[in-house]
């Protein structure tokens, strides 16, 4: 499944999904909580056993996190960081 117009709220990632069994594509959702990132995946796990893959982001997340560079990429590192560090979930490994 594909997120498309993605944000992230500190626990989950919101989003027009595609491909998703349950609702017509471009629905705006709010995930399950997200455990982490499967690397050689390049999607994102959550806790009801969906994975996502990540399209372009939601122009208003850009806007408001996205001066500093890829927000794709800061929301993967912040979920390798450990448990014991603010949003220290962990990156899943394969």
């Amino acid at each position: 499944m594909k997120l498309e117009r993605w944000g992230w709220d500190g626990t989950h990632l919101l989003g027009e999904v595609y491909g998703h069994p349950e609702w017509p594509d471009g629905h705006r959702i709010r995930t399950s909580p997200v455990l982490g990132y499967l690397e050689g995946l390049g999607v994102f796990a959550t806790m009801s056993g969906a994975n996502y893959a990540l399209g372009e982001p939601d122009p208003h997340y850009l806007k408001l996190y996205g001066a500093d560079g890829d927000v794709k990429q800061r929301l993967i590192n912040r979920l390798k960081r450990p448990p014991n560090q603010p949003g220290g979930e962990r990156a899943l490994s394969e």
